[in-house]
């Protein structure tokens, strides 16, 4: 499975509760499925470590493909960089990361319990 990952901080002059009523209604409806996306996630960045410091990042994104050829075909469709390039205008800073999951002895990952587990830990920051 490959993941995107995005890291990112607004610009200081969006509305944040703005942003976050069209990152989890419209932009949810971007038809992720039809760019081969299995499983996607957004969330609020809350600290990076046990003393409580402040992430440099406000929020993460993550989107999963199940394999390479469905990630490279997917993030190279049009209408990912569009909705991508839009997103990119309300940020301030970002950072992607794509990241190849691996499982314990090569096991594949699926759609179900498994999958979710998995990303559950991964956004633990």
């Amino acid at each position: 499975m490959i993941r995107l990952t995005i890291l990112f901080t607004l610009k200081p002059y969006v509305d944040e509760e703005a942003f976050l009523s069209w990152q989890t209604n419209e932009y949810r409806e971007i038809g992720a499925s039809e760019l081969g996306v299995i499983h996607a996630d957004f969330g609020r960045i809350l600290q990076v470590d046990a003393d409580g410091e402040t992430s440099f990042y406000q929020f993460v994104a993550t989107f999963d493909w199940r394999d390479r050829e469905s990630f490279e075909r997917g993030f190279s469709a049009d209408r990912f960089h569009l909705d991508f390039v839009e997103k990119l205008k309300v940020l301030s800073e970002s950072t992607l990361l794509v990241s190849e999951i691996v499982t314990p002895d090569g096991e594949e990952q699926s759609d179900g319990e498994e999958n979710k587990m998995v990303v559950k830990n991964n956004l633990t920051v």
